[in-house]
Order: structure tokens, then sequence, then C-alpha cells
């Protein structure tokens, strides 16, 4: 809590703003911007890549999270006062650091694609470890709370490496697999230990959501790769920015649309981040692949 309060008496309206902006960017924000371009227009390994770490390290962070039940840190300790726009963020249990670990699974594959120009890999390093670093500013995490998180992420990413250097791509769909488990798994957890009020519903909320964004994401995938094999083509930046951007829409509307109709309903709210990843790995790309190719778009 020292390094928290000694933050704290530093803080600047700047550092406030840019600290928040950061930490917005290092949320779940950032790794479905990356796997989109990737997976849609560049680099379809590198876009596996990046999500299988972060899926795989967010079921591992999920859990641990509705275990191990740590309050925040300007809860333990009342006299610390978080900056005031990270509180929206600031949601469900403190340990381990969702932000870090979501961070951290972006910038550590991009970091391992990069290792031939050491320059740029160090710059991913410092992007995920800058995040970090704002969750403690923010007053919203502890540093065990972000090296956990960190640490989780940069594990599957070495564990994803070493699959893709030997398997290619034959891992893919039994990791998808796995995947279907966890997120199930995670769900009966979580859904188990509110039944018994051991956390409440809103604890359990970021379980549900995450957990159905990892089923939408492997049961996309296991269909992609095995009736659609999507090729990102070496796209132009207009056809390319006009995809993405189509794309990306679809993906929102999906998953923000739906909130205009209900709010809170635990179930709906699964469905609707579920649809939005399986939009981005296989509803989309089949639209691209069958229709819009054609146009080359």
């Amino acid at each position: 809590m020292e390094l928290l309060h000694l933050l704290e008496n530093i803080r600047t309206p700047f550092g406030d703003v840019f600290f928040s902006i950061w930490t917005f960017l290092g949320g779940e924000a950032s790794i479905i911007i990356v796997f989109a371009i990737n997976f849609w227009c560049l680099s379809k390994s590198l876009a596996y890549d990046a999500a299988f770490t972060f899926f795989s390290s967010s079921a591992i962070i999920q859990n641990v999270k509705i275990t191990m039940r740590v309050p925040r840190p300007f809860v333990r300790d009342t006299t610390l006062k978080p900056v005031e726009a990270a509180l929206d963020g600031a949601t469900g249990y403190s340990f381990p650091s969702g932000h870090s670990q979501t961070s951290a699974s972006v910038f550590t594959p991009l970091a391992i694609f990069f290792r031939k120009k050491p320059w740029l890999s160090v710059i991913c390093v410092l992007m995920f470890l800058l995040t970090g670093f704002s969750r403690l500013y923010l007053g919203v995490h502890t540093p065990e709370d972000v090296l956990c998180g960190f640490g989780a992420a940069i594990l599957c990413a070495a564990v994803v490496a070493v699959l893709r250097a030997k398997l290619k791509d034959r891992w893919i769909v039994p990791a998808a697999y796995v995947l279907i488990a966890a997120g199930i798994g995670s769900i009966i957890y979580g859904v188990t230990l509110e039944s018994n009020d051991v956390i409440t519903v809103e604890f359990l909320a970021d379980t549900i959501k995450n957990s159905a964004a990892c089923l939408g994401f492997a049961v996309g995938t296991i269909l992609e790769q095995k009736f659609l094999n999507f090729v990102p083509e070496n796209v132009k930046l207009k056809n390319g920015t006009l995809r993405f951007l189509f794309g990306m829409a679809g993906g929102l509307l999906l998953l923000y649309g739906p909130k205009l109709l209900y709010s809170g309903i635990l179930p709906l709210d699964g469905l609707r981040y579920f649809t939005a990843i399986f939009w981005i790995v296989f509803i989309y790309p089949l639209i691209l692949k069958k229709h819009l190719g054609k146009k080359k778009l």
C-alpha cells in the first residue's frame, strides 16, 4: 500500500487523464482491435496467438479472482483515494489484474513476433508495463495484482509460442476444445459460488462475460478451421481500412446494441459477448470469403 500512497501523492491532472486513457486502451478493446486487424487483413497466425494467449490466461485470472476474492486496495485501505475516472473500470475483485493480463496478452505475442527486431520487442514490453503502472497510479490495483496478471499472460504466451513452433497450426483446434471446457467449467464454478452466497451477482458478471467470449472464440475457431479456412489477403490500405471498419461496426452492434433492450441480465450479457466474438472469428470472415471477397474488399 505504501507504493500506492506514494503515487497518490504525486498525481497530477495530466497524469490522471493520461493514465486513465492508457488503462482504457489496455482493456478489452486492445485485444479485439489487434485480433481483428490481423485476422481479417494481415496475419492470421499472429491473431490466433494473441487470442489464445488472452483467453487462456483470462480463464486462469477469472477463476483465481473468484477463488481468492481479494477486495480492491481502496476498499482494504479507505485512506487510499483512487482516481475517480478509473472506478467504472474497476469492477470485480482485485487479484490478479485483468487489465495487466489483457495488455500482456496483446503485447507479449507481438514481442515474440518481432523478435528479429529487438527494438520493436522492447517497445511491446514497455507498452504492457505502462498499462500495469497505470493500474498502480490510478489506485485500483497493488503490485502483486499487476505482476500476477503479467505472469499468467506471459506463461500462456510462452506455451502458445512453443505450440506454434512445434506444431504450426495443428494445435489450434485441440486448444479450442480445451478453451470450451475451460469456459463451461468457469461458468459452472462461478454460478455455484454465487448460488451458495460465496460471491454476489456483481462479482459473477465478469466471469460470465469472459467465459462467454471465450466460448464464442473457441466455437468460431473450430468452425473456421474445419469449414472455412479464411486466409487474409494482402489488401491495400484503403480496402483493409474499410474491411476493418465494416467488421468492427458489426461486432460493436452485436456487443452493445442489445444493451438498449435490456440491462444486467447475465445470460443475455453473456450471449452478447459470445455473438460479438463469434462474428469476428467466423461470421464476418465467412462474409468476406463468400461475398465481399469478390469485390476485393
